[in-house]
């Protein structure tokens, strides 16, 4: 077990997340004033008459969320090709990513093979290969013709996207990249630098040119042992404030202004293993899902919980909680999908009461039961809105990648 580490004891920094430092902290019971502060947000940005990015829909506030997401339905599907067998293959997908673009996806299976398709001409793939010896786990787009693979071997690969799909380094060049697998990836100052977590526990930022690590942050495991760190998501454009979830059953905001490795600026106690987190687009609110089916939102300024919903499935007659295992935001945050272990995908407004407004079924053509399902056969392993908004990309354990708009 690690030993405990210190926590800065200066007061947040002045962002987009958190208050000015001189501004009083809320009350841990005012929800009231939260929701209502939430509304004055909204009011405020109907005023700038931006387009809403959910089914295409425009809205004026209040935004009609149940309406928006009854749009949603697949407009692509892919099975991915085994290429040694030279047939469409029933592996697993572990995970899907968008490009800059939102036309092209990089995804990859149970058997080590990484794809990258065009979802606009997505009959053929634009490369696909095999990474040897390698069980992968994560894979983000450095630039649009560059990504970095993350696997289960605890190594962090940069391939060359092209006609074929060529190694051209690793992070870092002779050690692993973590002591344990690479659980997610994301790019940061438009692909000069890497942020990654793992089964260590541990968060560290990347020199892609010098294939070199350049900070750690440390933290997770301090409460309740060792505990993986899964997931790390930052708010829209703002490369300084991430969050991470973790099996040590937390949620923790870091600040990359902190120039120190414990540089965590609050950690919110969900009391069950949290597989995903997504930070809200404004920066003010994060959603995570955890092992007992919960989907919940919570105010970064507060640390207080906004919302949840919980879904569960039956399992040899029994009720039995669904796992969340993906959560990601729409474009305006107004929506926050969820991928459970079931097979399910579901559209919430986490800012109203009853906030599930539709369950999204992308393993119900796909040949598997419902006890299949029940079982996890068809558990949402990716789950990504497009940069643009205007698509969310599914992938599953049943071998299918469904992309909706």
């Amino acid at each position: 077990m690690r030993s405990r580490r210190p926590l800065p004891s200066a007061r947040w920094r002045s962002h987009t997340l958190c208050p000015a430092a001189d501004a009083p902290r809320a009350a841990p019971d005012a929800r009231s004033d939260q929701l209502d502060s939430y509304k004055a947000a909204r009011a405020a940005q109907s005023k700038c008459a931006q387009k809403v990015d959910v089914g295409g829909f425009d809205k004026d506030d209040p935004f009609n969320v149940e309406e928006a997401v009854k749009g949603l339905a697949v407009k692509r599907v892919r099975k991915p090709i085994d290429q040694k067998a030279g047939q469409m293959s029933a592996n697993k997908i572990n995970f899907v990513s968008w490009d800059p673009s939102s036309s092209i996806l990089v995804h990859g299976d149970q058997f080590g093979y990484v794809a990258v398709t065009n979802f606009r001409d997505y009959a053929t793939p634009l490369m696909s290969a095999q990474v040897k010896h390698d069980f992968n786990k994560s894979a983000e787009f450095l630039s649009a013709d560059k990504i970095a693979v993350g696997s289960m071997k605890n190594t962090i690969t940069i391939y060359k996207v092209g006609d074929e799909m060529a190694s051209v380094g690793m992070l870092p060049s002779s050690a692993p990249a973590h002591d344990g697998y690479v659980g997610c990836l994301k790019s940061l100052n438009g692909g000069a630098n890497l942020l990654s977590c793992g089964g260590d526990g541990d968060i560290k930022l990347w020199d892609v040119n010098k294939l070199k690590q350049t900070r750690t942050f440390i933290g997770h495991g301090d409460t309740h042992g060792a505990g993986d760190a899964d997931s790390l998501s930052f708010a829209g454009n703002d490369e300084n404030v991430f969050a991470t979830s973790s099996s040590d059953e937390t949620v923790r905001l870091w600040d990359m202004r902190i120039q120190t490795s414990t540089a965590c600026v609050g950690i919110y106690e969900a009391k069950a293993e949290v597989n995903s987190v997504a930070l809200h687009p404004s920066g003010l609110a994060f959603a995570f899902g955890d092992q007992n089916g919960r989907v919940a939102m919570v105010d970064v300024r507060t640390m207080e919980k906004i919302n949840e919903g919980k879904r569960k499935v039956q399992i040899n007659g029994k009720q039995e909680n669904d796992k969340v295992t993906k959560v990601c935001f729409s474009k305006s945050g107004r929506v926050c999908f969820s991928g459970y272990e079931s097979g399910i995908v579901g559209c919430w407004d986490l800012l109203t009461p009853g906030g599930y407004k539709r369950k999204i079924e992308p393993c119900a053509d796909t040949g598997l039961s419902k006890d299949d399902l029940a079982m996890g056969r068809g558990q949402i392993s990716g789950l990504e809105v497009s940069p643009d908004g205007t698509s969310v990309a599914v992938a599953s354990f049943d071998g299918f990648i469904k992309i909706y708009a």
